[in-house]
């Protein structure tokens, strides 16, 4: 039984992770877009 909380509590840390590195990504896009745009100033 322990190791059944333990695989669905890795899957969620996993799920978390993979979250954040989607955000991370996002924020790495906006932040070009935001280069770019100083760059036509």
């Amino acid at each position: 039984m322990e190791k059944s909380i333990e695989f669905r509590e890795l899957g969620i840390n996993l799920a978390g992770i993979d979250t954040i590195f989607h955000l991370l990504g996002k924020i790495e896009s906006l932040q070009q877009e935001l280069l770019q745009l100083k760059r036509f100033r």
